[in-house]
């Protein structure tokens, strides 16, 4: 993930027509904190009409990235209790897939 998230480049996420244009959505790694997994990504967003850009907006947001054991313990200290546990949104065996997806209850 260190190395992936090194790489700040800017790369193509969607686009959605709109009246006389089209919306795009590129996303940005920003950085990453070297101990602590906080992730500085920015999603950009550019108006055009025809070909001409027209408005840009910048969202800069702050992830924390959990291992598996200290998301279900940040869970547990908040006084949720865990029902169930996946490692991705297809099933896949907690810590195994591509995210860390926990179903919790107070």
């Amino acid at each position: 993930m260190r190395d992936r998230w090194s790489d700040n480049h800017e790369s193509f996420c969607w686009e959605q027509p709109i009246e006389g244009g089209r919306v795009a959505c590129y996303g940005r790694n920003g950085r990453i904190h070297p101990t602590r997994m906080i992730l500085y990504p920015e999603m950009i967003y550019r108006a055009h009409q025809g070909e001409a850009l027209v408005d840009e907006a910048t969202l800069k947001i702050v992830m924390r990235c959990y291992y598996p054991a200290e998301f279900e313990q940040a869970i547990l200290d908040h006084g949720f209790q865990i029902l169930q546990r996946w490692g991705g949104y297809a099933g896949e065996p907690y810590g195994e897939g591509p995210e860390l997806v926990i179903q919790f209850r107070e």
